[in-house]
């Protein structure tokens, strides 16, 4: 599956029985762990290069922080078996956390910021 046609399939998710979601679920999942790894290669890859600037030894740090909560949250996913234990409030805040740090990175990093700011 492609990652346009899941995110058509997850906008499209009322249309879906039981077991749809339970497919369409472990496949995201699948698709969020990968996207963890790769950015866990990248953070290896890329420690002990020095920056120029504050911005960006910050923003090196939040991404850290983002494999991290990420690696974290996907511990919390659980499978779709019967009584899995599905700890939502765990889920909820780590994916807060995660917002809020990529937030900051993207104003570090992607925003274009006058840096007299």
């Amino acid at each position: 599956m492609s990652n346009e046609s899941l995110h058509f399939d997850i906008l499209t998710a009322d249309d879906l029985d039981p077991r749809q979601l339970t497919a369409l679920y472990l496949e995201s999942r699948k698709a969020f762990r990968a996207a963890c790894k790769r950015a866990e290669r990248v953070s290896r890859g890329s420690g002990g290069i020095q920056v120029d600037g504050n911005r960006l030894a910050y923003a090196s740090v939040l991404f850290m922080r983002i494999c991290v909560l990420a690696k974290s949250l996907g511990h919390f996913l659980p499978d779709c078996r019967p009584r899995e234990h599905w700890d939502f409030s765990t889920v909820a805040s780590i994916t807060r956390n995660l917002s809020e740090a990529y937030l900051w990175y993207f104003w570090l990093c992607e925003d274009e910021v006058d840096p007299d700011c």
